[in-house]
């Protein structure tokens, strides 16, 4: 199973964000609208990631 979300391609840069506002300084019409197609296992490996790092704890503690 794949996960679908929405990106912005920064033109002259080529790369892929999926919130603007992490380029600092660019425009909205420097941006293309694109769908970016995530494997599941990709976003299972992020995860391990989050966990190892122990960020997903710090989470828990913010809802708490």
């Amino acid at each position: 199973m794949n996960k679908m979300v929405k990106g912005y391609l920064l033109k002259d840069r080529g790369t892929v964000v999926t919130d603007k506002s992490l380029i600092e300084n660019a425009k909205d019409d420097e941006f293309v609208e694109v769908s970016i197609i995530i494997t599941m296992e990709e976003i299972q490996g992020w995860n391990e990631e989050i966990e190892m790092m122990g960020l997903d704890e710090e989470s828990e503690e913010d809802r708490d």
